[in-house]
C-alpha cells in the first residue's frame, strides 16, 4: 500500500511542471508548447485483473501498477499525432492492419515517439515487466505528384500470458520498417508501391525457433471516381523466413477495393480477394492452400459528439504450434465514442475473433485434432478532463477465449483507473 501511495505522490510531483506551465510560470520554450513541437506525457494506471496468467483453471488475481512516461515530437509543429501504428507478431509482414497513407498538404512532415511501460504487480512479482517502444515517421511531397513515406517501429516487449509462443510472457525484440512511394500520373490515376521488413527475435532460447524475418512487397493502381473516392487493385507478395525451422513460406495475395474520404463524417477502405500460401519445403507442402481474404476499415461520425470505428479482416497468420501450418483468422472490432460534454466522454469496444489452425496436433494425448479458438472482448470506459493537460479514465474490460482444446481457454475481468498528464 505504501508503494502505491508513493507512486501516486511521484506522479503528481512530476506533474507540477505541467501545472506551473499552464499558469504561465514556466516559459513555453522549455517544452515547445507554443510551437506544438514537443509533447511529453506521463500516465499512471492501477489495474485489477481476476486472471493475470490467463489460465483456464486455478486463476490468480492481482493488482498491477503501470507507469508510462514518454514524449512525441512533430516537425513542423503539429498538435495531432500523424502516426497510428500497431504491429502483430503473428501477422505476416508485422502490421495488424494495412496502413492507409496519410494525406498532407505540407511539403514534409515528421514524427517521433518513444515511451515505456513499467508494470509491477502487488503479489505476483514474477509477472513484473518493462516494455519499450520507439516510432518514427517521415513524409515528403514533391510538387510533381511524387510522395514518399517512411516509418519505423522498434519494440522491446513481452507477449501477454497465454497469447504468445509459450504460456509465459515471452520477451522479444521486433522492428518494422516500411517505405511507401506514390505518384499521381493524372488527376484520375495514381499508383503506389510499398516495401516493408518485419524482424522478430525472442530472448529465450527455448522459443527462438519462432524468430523470423518477413519481406513484403505490394503494388497499387488507383482510379479516382470522385475527388476523394477511388477504386483500386492491389498485388501483394510476402517472403516469410524463419531463423531455425524449415517452415519458410511465400504468400501471394490479390485484391480489388475502394478507398473513400467523402466527408468529415465518413472515411475508410475496403478490399477483398484471394491469397495463396506455399511452403518452400516439401515436408510442409500439405499446408499449401488458397483462402479468401478481405479487410475493412471504417470511421464514421454520426454527429460532432458521436462516432464509430469498424475494423474487420480475414487472412492467414503465422503459428508456432507444432505440426500446424498457419491459422485462418476472421475478426471484427467495433469502437464507439460518445462525447457527453466538454469534460466527459464515454467509449466502448466489442471484439470477436475466430482462429482455425490448419493441421492437426495431439494436444491432450487423445490423438491428433484440429484446433479452433473463439475470442470475445468487451470494454466500456468513461474519461474525464480535469484540465486541458490532465485526464482521468475508469474502464472495465472482459476477455474470454473458448477453444475445442481443453486447457487453453480463459476468462479475465479487469478494472482500470488511469490518470494521464500530457502537453
Amino acid at each position: 500500500m505504501m508503494k502505491r501511495i508513493f507512486l501516486m505522490m511521484l506522479f503528481f510531483c512530476i506533474s507540477l511542471p505541467f501545472t506551473a506551465h499552464a499558469e504561465g510560470s514556466i516559459s513555453g520554450d522549455i517544452f515547445g508548447k507554443d510551437t506544438g513541437i514537443y509533447h511529453p506525457f506521463l500516465s499512471l494506471s492501477e489495474n485489477y485483473s481476476t486472471n493475470i496468467y490467463r489460465t483456464e483453471n486455478d486463476t490468480k488475481g492481482d493488482l498491477t501498477t503501470i507507469i508510462t512516461p514518454g514524449i512525441w515530437i512533430s516537425l513542423p509543429s503539429n498538435r495531432e499525432s500523424r502516426l497510428e501504428l500497431e504491429t502483430s507478431n503473428t501477422a505476416p509482414g508485422g502490421l495488424s492492419i494495412s496502413r492507409t497513407k496519410p494525406e498532407s498538404f505540407r511539403r514534409y512532415q515528421s514524427y517521433f515517439l518513444v515511451n515505456s511501460d513499467i508494470k509491477t504487480n502487488l503479489e505476483y512479482s514474477d509477472a513484473n515487466i518493462v516494455n519499450y517502444k520507439a516510432d518514427g515517421f517521415f513524409q515528403y511531397n514533391l510538387r510533381g505528384g511524387l510522395s514518399s513515406d517512411f516509418i519505423d517501429q522498434f519494440r522491446n516487449s513481452h507477449e501477454p500470458y497465454g497469447l504468445g509462443v509459450s504460456v509465459n510472457q515471452d520477451e522479444y525484440l521486433s522492428n518494422l520498417f516500411q517505405l511507401i512511394l506514390s505518384y499521381d500520373i493524372t488527376e484520375k490515376i495514381y499508383v503506389r508501391t510499398d516495401y516493408s521488413n518485419f524482424l522478430l527475435q525472442y530472448k529465450d532460447s527455448a522459443v527462438q525457433y519462432a524468430d523470423r524475418s518477413d519481406n513484403r512487397f505490394s503494388g497499387y493502381l488507383f482510379y479516382r471516381i470522385k475527388s476523394k473516392t477511388a477504386l483500386f487493385t492491389e498485388i501483394e507478395f510476402m517472403d516469410i523466413s524463419y531463423r531455425t525451422s524449415e517452415t519458410d513460406s511465400n504468400e501471394l495475395r490479390y485484391f480489388l477495393g475502394i478507398v473513400w474520404d467523402i466527408t468529415e463524417k465518413s472515411k475508410g477502405s475496403f478490399k477483398a480477394g484471394f491469397g495463396n500460401k506455399k511452403f518452400e519445403s516439401q515436408e510442409f507442402s500439405e499446408g499449401d492452400g488458397s483462402n479468401m481474404a478481405f479487410e475493412l476499415q471504417l470511421n464514421h461520425t454520426f454527429t460532432p459528439k458521436t462516432s464509430l470505428k469498424l475494423i474487420g479482416l480475414r487472412r492467414t497468420e503465422e503459428t508456432t504450434i507444432t505440426d500446424t501450418y498457419y491459422s485462418l483468422v476472421n475478426s471484427i472490432t467495433a469502437e464507439y465514442l460518445q462525447i457527453i460534454n466538454e469534460k466527459i466522454s464515454m467509449n466502448g469496444q466489442l471484439l470477436y475473433s475466430n482462429e482455425l489452425y490448419e493441421g492437426e496436433f495431439d494436444y491432450t494425448g487423445a490423438g491428433p485434432e484440429e484446433r479452433e479458438d473463439n475470442k470475445y472482448g468487451f470494454s466500456i470506459g468513461t474519461k474525464y478532463f480535469f484540465r486541458e493537460w490532465l485526464t482521468g479514465e475508469v474502464s472495465y474490460i472482459y476477455n474470454i477465449r473458448n477453444s475445442n482444446i481443453n486447457g487453453v481457454g480463459y476468462a479475465d475481468h479487469t478494472m482500470m483507473f488511469t490518470i494521464t498528464g500530457a502537453m
